[in-house]
């Protein structure tokens, strides 16, 4: 098999993968389950593409290069609104008052597409006091600037998703919604939360985004598509990787002198 019939072999079998997943008929409340596909084979992906970074980095780096997804980097109002409740750095009071009132603005009602609401990653930079660099110095810790953008949220509402099966957020999407949003939800003291929502119609798009785009790279430079995993009949990857972890006494089954 040639290299190119090796990345058509690869990409057509996590479209495959999607199709199956796309197929799966369940209640609207258990839509979490797809989701969790959706964002294992994102995951997949990842590992392949870039095998020498951490799962985060890695995650991050797919979604935002591959996944066709313009508001990847936009920063979370709710988000930020919450992280500036909760430091005292008085370098930011114009910043917050500014937020806080743009904030009000949004009233209530859902769904509302976050590209209507959320500012560019450069738009809050731009506005960012200097000295307080990107970071926001918390009560009990501290915070970058740049995790607050929707496709860092993204990865941390996959890591609810993938290993406690339950979002993070209250979810109201709609099958046929195909991009994030915010739902509103009145809580107890009368006032609105904004819940972040990624509906899987984005989730299922952006995998497929992923792919395609994948694929037309793999074959414009013409780099293997499966150099980046380490194959094996082992659970523990290190234990597959005879380069890196060669075989010093080697077992050569049963002792014929027992």
């Amino acid at each position: 098999m040639d290299l190119r019939d090796r990345i058509e072999r690869y990409c057509s079998v996590f479209e495959g993968y999607l199709d199956s997943v796309d197929a799966i008929e369940v209640d609207e409340r258990d839509l979490r389950y797809k989701k969790i596909l959706c964002l294992s084979h994102i995951e997949g992906l990842a590992a392949g593409r870039f095998a020498k970074k951490g799962p985060r980095d890695r995650f991050i780096r797919l979604v935002r290069g591959y996944g066709s997804w313009p508001d990847a980097t936009r920063v979370s109002t709710p988000h930020l609104v919450a992280a500036l409740e909760r430091t005292e750095n008085t370098a930011l009071d114009e910043f917050r008052a500014d937020l806080y009132r743009e904030y009000r603005r949004w009233g209530s009602g859902g769904p509302v597409p976050v590209a209507r609401r959320d500012p560019d990653f450069e738009d809050v930079v731009r506005r960012w006091p200097q000295r307080v660099k990107g970071s926001i110095r918390l009560v009990g810790g501290q915070l970058l600037l740049r995790n607050l953008r929707l496709v860092e949220l993204l990865y941390d509402y996959r890591n609810y998703l993938v290993h406690e099966a339950r979002e993070p957020t209250l979810s109201f999407e709609d099958p046929d919604d195909s991009a994030p949003l915010y739902e509103s939800v009145g809580s107890t003291d009368g006032s609105q939360e904004w819940h972040l929502v990624f509906p899987y119609g984005f989730l299922i798009e952006l995998a497929r985004s992923c792919i395609g785009n994948l694929r037309s790279e793999l074959l414009s430079t013409g780099r293997d598509p499966y150099a980046g995993y380490c194959f094996g009949k082992l659970v523990r990857q290190e234990l597959n990787d005879v380069r890196r972890f060669p075989v010093v006494f080697p077992y050569g089954g049963s002792d014929p002198s027992s």
